[in-house]
């Protein structure tokens, strides 16, 4: 078994797609130990910018007989489940987004 931290984050529906983020990864992986949210504001906008966005993150460990590889691949198979598309994320909009940390 492979133990593996991932982070989770989304500008957008925050309690919505933290709420689906934590189930698609139960469904995919069974346990999983969470994190609580936590909101920070988007790091690369100025200070007085009061446009900027609100990000929601949480972190999460699963354990996985599952190679990296695969556990990636299913990471991003959840984000376009969640509506993540390449355009969105031109736009700015962030429904969802998994990195290994």
């Amino acid at each position: 078994m492979q133990n593996y931290n991932i982070r989770f984050g989304t500008n957008i529906n925050h309690q919505y797609n933290y709420e689906q983020a934590k189930r698609l990864l139960i469904t995919f992986f069974g346990a999983v130990e969470f994190t609580q949210a936590i909101y920070s504001r988007d790091y690369t906008a100025a200070p007085d910018d009061t446009s900027a966005s609100t990000y929601l993150n949480f972190y999460a460990r699963i354990s996985s007989a599952l190679p990296y590889s695969r556990v990636k691949s299913m990471l991003k198979e959840a984000e376009l489940m969640m509506g993540r598309t390449p355009e969105r994320k031109a736009q700015g909009i962030i429904d969802a987004d998994f990195d290994f940390v």
